[in-house]
């Protein structure tokens, strides 16, 4: 059983591209294919976040501590499924 959850975190860690170690030998280009994929993801989700933004200008302009707030919600959001992913 133990084997087991071993071997499934290691597969969920090589998921998100967290697997090993980066050594200073890694090729820039193997390196960049890895990480491609989930920085396109990310671009996409920003990108539709912004859109979901901008159809709440008006009240922002109104109430600016909202807009303060958006950056540390979006941090925690990513941190928080970034561990939900791993653990």
């Amino acid at each position: 059983m133990v084997v087991l959850e071993e071997e499934h975190e290691q597969d969920i860690l090589r998921l998100v591209a967290v697997g090993r170690e980066p050594a200073l030998s890694d090729n820039v280009l193997e390196t960049t294919r890895q990480q491609l994929p989930w920085l396109a993801v990310n671009l996409c989700i920003a990108i539709l976040a912004s859109m979901v933004i901008a159809q709440f200008e008006v009240i922002l302009a109104q109430i600016v501590a909202l807009a303060v707030l958006m950056p540390i919600v979006a941090s925690m959001c990513r941190n928080t499924g970034t561990q939900s992913l791993t653990d």
